[in-house]
């Protein structure tokens, strides 16, 4: 006899996914240099048989939002793994997370067991993450686990979403990728003695440019661009030739703020600085280590998570990159100068007067008054600390007594060319007669 059971009969899960094409291509972009290459990017048949490893059994709806039709093998391809495309038409302006969260709308109720279906988009679109954050709260995804898997780097903070969204990283845990990745750790502003270890170098930096000026590698500076075409052609200036450090001497610590010797090259040429007008950071460290007393550690800071080929270019000049990530709570908070400032902190650079270790002289690249309220801070105990820079954009000097301001275009000849510098008239000196010699 069989019986009838009033209660609603359940259905098994349905997991609706959704890949934002561009955003996770142009970011991957970014991490390995250059445009990926099919090795390079995510295997994406990988995505269905992880998700229902983590969501639970059930039937997987794939989706891929692109505006790459001209790709057609590749748009083949994802049709042959279970994607349907949703199609961008750059002429209407329409965008690939625009069709993402119109499909969200449109996703039928849930009728499964409350927390047995999966919603998850593969982006690194903020403003999509933001949208699927309101959208997780409407009737039709109210009882779905709604996720995010991307770079875990650019996530948000933790608290931002908390008890609401899900991130995974797309590396490290949906394990999308057949090859690991070149991403650089990145610091959230806390620095930690571990940070200051320092390591004897196994080759100077002199073998390190006499490598560069005979090989093919070219020189790469920050920047969001790619790498230059051709290595940069250094004029003939006088360059302090470096030294071998003595082992025994006091220890030097060379510090970059990346940020913000860019924002002043913007100011002074009017436009955002290119490989041609940065400095050239190995005629820096070089400079550095021709002035050290011993050996010379170099760290760059800049904002996470930087161009792959300029954190692989210092790296063989001898810094070690340290990637600041976004505040994305504080409009403009300055990262990487804070993150300067902190590193400056730190009380290995003090030295043990008890023990007999010295203190190390300080080199830092930077012009920001907070830069020079940091360093006056620091115990005097016969250490050198200077500013390398551009000596009109820095504070006066008067008010900083002790700390040396050094140009760094006239003391390390690390520029191509001459900058177009306004030094401004000095008063004490000026011919008031050479104001009329155009008229």
């Amino acid at each position: 006899m069989t019986t009838y059971d009033p209660r609603p009969q359940q259905e098994t899960p349905n997991h609706f996914v959704y890949v934002d094409g561009p955003s996770i291509d142009g970011r991957l972009g970014d991490i390995v240099g250059h445009r990926p290459t099919s090795a390079e990017r995510p295997d994406w048949r990988r995505l269905a048989p992880w998700v229902r490893e983590e969501f639970g059994p059930g039937q997987v709806h794939l989706h891929f939002a692109t505006n790459w039709p001209g790709a057609g093998s590749f748009l083949n391809f994802l049709e042959s793994a279970g994607f349907k495309l949703l199609l961008a038409e750059r002429m209407n302006d329409e965008t690939c997370h625009g069709l993402i969260v119109d499909s969200l709308e449109q996703i039928p109720r849930d009728r499964s067991e409350p927390g047995s279906r999966g919603v998850v988009v593969v982006t690194e679109q903020q403003h999509l993450i933001e949208r699927m954050d309101v959208l997780r709260e409407s009737l039709r995804l109210k009882d779905s686990r709604v996720a995010v898997v991307g770079f875990g780097e650019d996530f948000p903070p933790e608290d931002e979403y908390e008890g609401g969204l899900e991130f995974f990283d797309i590396e490290d845990e949906a394990d999308l990728f057949r090859n690991p990745l070149p991403r650089a750790p990145y610091e959230d502003g806390d620095v930690y003695e571990e940070l200051y270890a320092y390591d004897e170098p196994t080759e100077s930096s002199e073998d390190r440019y006499e490598r560069r000026e005979t090989s093919n590698v070219v020189s790469f500076n920050p920047g969001n661009g790619a790498p230059a075409a051709a290595a940069r052609q250094v004029g003939p200036v006088a360059v302090q030739e470096p030294v071998q450090a003595h082992a025994d001497g006091r220890p030097c610590y060379l510090l970059v703020d990346g940020n913000n010797i860019d924002q002043v090259l913007g100011e002074i040429l009017g436009g955002k600085p290119t490989a041609e007008t940065r400095p050239d950071w190995l005629r820096v460290l070089q400079y550095v280590e021709g002035q050290a007393e011993g050996r010379v550690r170099a760290d760059f800071a800049h904002i996470a998570p930087g161009h792959a080929g300029f954190r692989h270019a210092i790296t063989e000049m001898g810094y070690k990159s340290r990637p600041v990530r976004f505040d994305e709570t504080v409009t403009h908070r300055p990262v990487v100068e804070q993150f300067v400032c902190k590193a400056l902190t730190a009380r290995p650079l003090l030295g043990d007067a008890e023990r007999g270790v010295p203190a190390w002289d300080v080199f830092v690249v930077g012009h920001s008054r907070e830069l020079f309220e940091a360093l006056s801070q620091i115990q005097r105990t016969g250490q050198r600390i200077a500013v390398l820079g551009l000596p009109e954009h820095m504070p006066f000097e008067e008010d900083y007594p002790g700390i040396e301001q050094l140009d760094i275009e006239k003391e390390t000849g690390a520029f191509s060319r001459p900058l177009p510098r306004d030094m401004g008239i000095n008063v004490d000196m000026f011919d008031p007669d050479a104001l009329f010699e155009d008229d």
